[in-house]
């Protein structure tokens, strides 16, 4: 729905249409499209701007059901649908003989009996899977998207009102604003980063997958799907299927047509494995690594800092290589920053919790943290890695690596953080850290008069709060 049209033909009974969208050109059905008077109604129909635009990311979604508004009642609504925001500024006004209130209002197209377009106010409900605006491009958006689709049905250009391959992975990616093409030819040759893996070896090609991030758009010939990631020495991806061999005795062809998640071991109906059959990796979000910190946008609040953190290696990106600014810190990535400013020592005792497995990639971090006592376990037997940092926690453990690194904490001393209109929220424990962090000018106050110690603590505000310590101490 809502999609442009340009009609370059009409057939000689006039019931279809020869028409170019944004992605595609073929034949279609007269009675399903609206015409435009002019350029300037046909645009305003679909070219508004992002802060009015309403993106529906769920697999399927409807509109209420109305006995009022027959053109808009329960409508279907499929992923990737884009539609226009309304100005509502009394929210009594009536909508289908009811208020606005927890929905938003939308214009849908309708087409009128004459074939014209036309556009009418709806309804749909806040707990929808939409989205105000395009999505945020992050992993957990990416997969939350994706994973919607599981077990739908396999649509061949669209039919039963599914997704084949690529109508799949174009619209995962039209919930954040990206506009890819409709088939696998046209989206391979896309210009965007990419990896051409037709003459690697099997090696080659795994060093490759372990470097891309999530979400990455893996092709081979007809067929294309989104990455996933390596768990367990598997390498997983997520495509609407038509069929597979399932790599057991004999070689079983099975007619799967559904949106699944399988590994590269599958093999085609030619009996080559997905990976061995791989030709084309595209990556079509940027990412940041310590080789490409200067690519964070200079216009970014937390560039110099993040930048700084990155190309130092206090702080890393995730597996998928992105940072992530506005997601929480939590306590085994604050032990691990800490950790790599100090040069990455060695703990001078052990110390076990049952949440830490002495693999994990922050182990030795929490080992010599809690040997240090910067931070604390949770129990004797527990240290809840995954779990958030408060700004007061935060304030805590660099009070207590200041006071580790011998240098000057009186500078906080004197701080009267009374002035603060939360300053009796402060934790009794961390007055005195939040006294040091604010006299010192590592925190300053979220608003002129607030503090927020119980707030989490951002990727960018740590960063942000240890490049002002890092060149305060330096």
């Amino acid at each position: 729905m809502n999609e442009p049209l340009v009609i370059t033909s009409v057939s000689s009974d006039g019931n279809y249409y020869l028409a170019k969208s944004i992605s595609c050109s073929g034949w279609v059905a007269a009675a399903d499209v609206a015409l435009c008077t002019d350029k300037d109604e046909w645009l305003s129909a679909w070219d508004f701007p992002s802060e009015k635009t309403l993106v529906v990311y769920g697999d399927k979604v409807y509109t209420e059901m109305s006995l009022t508004g027959a053109q808009t009642s329960n409508l279907l609504l499929t992923m990737g649908t884009v539609l226009e925001l309304a100005d509502i500024e009394n929210p009594n006004e009536l909508i289908d003989n009811r208020a606005a209130y927890q929905n938003y209002a939308v214009w849908v197209p309708i087409r009128n009996e004459d074939g014209s377009y036309a556009k009418k106010l709806t309804l749909i409900p806040e707990h929808a899977d939409v989205s105000a605006g395009y999505l945020p491009l992050t992993e957990k958006n990416i997969a939350k998207v994706a994973f919607g689709a599981l077990g739908n049905t396999y649509g061949w250009g669209g039919a039963l009102l599914s997704d084949d391959c690529s109508g799949y992975i174009r619209n995962v990616y039209k919930c954040f604003g990206m506009e890819l093409a409709r088939n696998t030819t046209w989206q391979s040759s896309m210009p965007m980063a990419k990896v051409n893996m037709t003459d690697m070896c099997r090696e080659e090609r795994l060093t490759v997958l372990d470097a891309l991030p999530f979400g990455s758009i893996l092709f081979f010939n007809g067929h294309e799907m989104l990455y996933l990631g390596k768990e367990n020495g598997k390498y997983y991806v997520i495509s609407a299927t038509g069929n597979i061999l399932e790599p057991k005795e004999g070689l079983n062809r099975q007619r799967i047509r559904s949106t699944i998640i399988n590994t590269l071991d599958t093999r085609r109906a030619n009996s080559v494995t997905w990976l061995d059959s791989l030709t084309v990796v595209n990556v079509p979000y940027w990412s940041l690594t310590s080789d490409n910190a200067d690519s964070i946008p200079k216009q970014a609040w937390y560039h110099d800092a993040v930048a700084f953190c990155m190309k130092n290696n206090i702080m890393q990106g995730y597996q998928d290589n992105m940072f992530y600014p506005d997601e929480e810190i939590t306590r085994c990535q604050l032990v691990k920053i800490l950790w790599n400013l100090e040069g990455k020592p060695t703990a001078g005792e052990t110390v076990t919790f049952i949440d830490v497995a002495d693999d994990a990639w922050y182990a030795d971090a929490v080992m010599w943290a809690v040997t240090e006592n910067l931070i604390f376990g949770e129990s004797n037997k527990t240290f809840l890695p995954d779990d958030t940092i408060t700004r007061e926690q935060l304030a805590a453990v660099l009070h207590r690596y200041v006071q580790y690194k011998e240098y000057d904490t009186t500078i906080g001393e004197n701080t009267n953080i009374l002035s603060y209109d939360d300053a009796y929220d402060i934790s009794e424990y961390a007055i005195a850290s939040v006294q040091y962090a604010v006299g010192s000018g590592l925190m300053k106050g979220k608003a002129e008069n607030t503090l927020n110690p119980k707030d989490d603590v951002t990727r960018a505000e740590t960063a942000q709060i240890l490049y002002r310590f890092i060149e305060s101490n330096n």
